[in-house]
């Protein structure tokens, strides 16, 4: 996880819930394309040359690793979906937002000089799903996408100007679910000691520690705090668990909590075990998944269509459109209703994952039905690019620094891309709110009015 002091003001406005978290998400390639120190083309390089020597010329700006902020320049030059403003443009904003966040670092550190320069970048130039990642925070972010960890078991978001994190899920089976914990807690101190007084990426390893020692960490809901000691164990985490509801005729329930490296092995698992005991309909939860890996999302996605069918497309910066295709030879049934959960929490993957199943119920591939919220409208894919790499990566560098771009639009397989808009479900449900003040892990039957609807859906279907 990085070091959020050096937020920029975007990060105040824009949601980075669903993005950064302690399982770090969003829809990535799998493998970092431009691994290494990545390419300096004609395109790019008098721009980020120019870049560079504006940057330096300007008064307040400390000497820096031009190298670093150089290549991030090339990057965005060459493979930013979005709209550059001109050099000048970008070095005016990020030279306004050094001087504003500046005294949150020691600038006799160069480290944390580049540091925030490089979030002040990221903010000057507008992409607002784009995550700067030095050495620690890209560490966390590696070990992460694994789906194994030390720790409580929440995934939670920060936003750096108003020094908050705020926890968005409780894993099942975990100590944070175990000690009550709910989505909306936000932490406010780890042991003795305030989170204003530690950076995200100190609070995080506070938290996580050897396995079987205890944590105590203080949280606040509703302006109310409290106080919990769990003890750290391994967290392995279930993205995609299912259960069968009790009553005739069957019907089985998965839950896609994001999409890492454990999902598609998990999924596939659980919808052969649920088809194999007799589920008439299934009903696929989606609420809260903020995302993950592009091939997580195709791997799952292709365990539902037969091959040759279009599992998603890509819009790229240079104006090449790339699709995936179905080829594992696996398909469901179309004869199986189903029924996909979604709120205005499910985003970039998640999104993905319903539209592609209500496209595919469109074509007549599947009996579908959506329900729930509009979802939360991430229609853009990041690739992550390295800045430099130290020794334990593979590289020379002092240290590991990283960057996410957002490189391409991603459509559904046969409808338009939903960024700023969502997934419109075909069956609006909301919560209660009180339930809504809940963990959808914790609801009960009676509580979780969505999860009625959607079951109601699939049983008046199955035929």
């Amino acid at each position: 996880m990085r070091d959020n002091r050096f937020g920029a003001r975007r990060l105040a406005v824009c949601l980075l819930l669903l993005i950064l978290t302690l399982v770090f998400s969003g829809c990535f390639p799998a493998t970092p394309t431009g691994a290494g120190t990545g390419p300096a083309t004609d395109k790019g390089t008098t721009p980020a040359t120019a870049f560079v020597e504006l940057l330096s010329e300007s008064e307040g700006i400390p000497a820096f690793n031009r190298t670093v902020l150089r290549r991030m320049h090339v990057y965005y030059t060459n493979f930013y979906v979005g709209e550059l403003g001109t050099v000048e443009e970008t070095v005016s904003a990020i030279v306004e937002l050094y001087n504003e966040y500046r005294s949150l670092i020691d600038e006799t550190d160069p480290n944390e000089v580049t540091d925030l320069l490089c979030e002040c970048y990221l903010a000057a130039v507008g992409d607002k799903y784009a995550y700067y990642m030095n050495a620690e925070a890209y560490d966390e972010y590696d070990s992460d996408l694994t789906g194994n960890y030390v720790g409580i078991g929440v995934q939670v978001t920060n936003n750096s100007l108003e020094r908050t994190i705020t926890i968005i899920a409780v894993f099942p089976n975990t100590p944070a679910f175990e000690a009550g914990l709910l989505t909306g807690d936000t932490i406010e101190r780890v042991g003795d000691v305030p989170i204003a007084d530690l950076s995200y990426a100190e609070v995080v390893n506070r938290i996580r520690g050897e396995e079987g020692t205890d944590v105590t960490v203080t949280f606040g809901r509703n302006g109310e705090t409290f106080t919990r000691t769990m003890t750290r164990r391994k967290v392995t985490q279930v993205t995609a668990s299912a259960s069968m509801r009790a009553g005739t005729p069957k019907i089985g329930v998965i839950r896609i909590t994001e999409f890492d490296d454990t999902t598609a092995p998990q999924f596939k698992a659980a919808l052969d075990e649920l088809l194999a005991s007799g589920a008439k309909g299934l009903v696929f939860d989606l609420r809260n998944n903020p995302g993950g890996l592009l091939t997580s999302i195709l791997s799952v996605l292709d365990y539902f269509v037969p091959d040759g069918t279009p599992l998603a497309s890509y819009l790229y910066y240079n104006g090449e459109r790339v699709t995936d295709y179905a080829r594992d030879g696996h398909e469901i049934p179309s004869s199986v209703p189903i029924a996909v959960l979604c709120n205005q929490y499910t985003a970039s993957a998640g999104e993905l994952f319903t539209c592609a199943i209500q496209d595919y119920g469109k074509q007549g591939l599947l009996d579908v039905k959506v329900v729930g919220t509009v979802t939360f409208g991430k229609g853009t894919m990041q690739t992550m690019y390295f800045l430099s790499k130290g020794e334990a990566d593979g590289g020379t560098d002092d240290m590991t620094r990283a960057t996410t771009v957002s490189t391409a639009y991603y459509d559904p397989p046969y409808s338009g891309n939903y960024e700023g808009v969502g997934v419109i479900p075909d069956v609006a449900v909301d919560l209660g709110e009180e339930a809504k003040a809940k963990s959808v892990y914790v609801l009960t039957e009676e509580e979780d009015t969505q999860m009625q609807a959607a079951i109601a859906s699939v049983a008046e279907r199955i035929r």
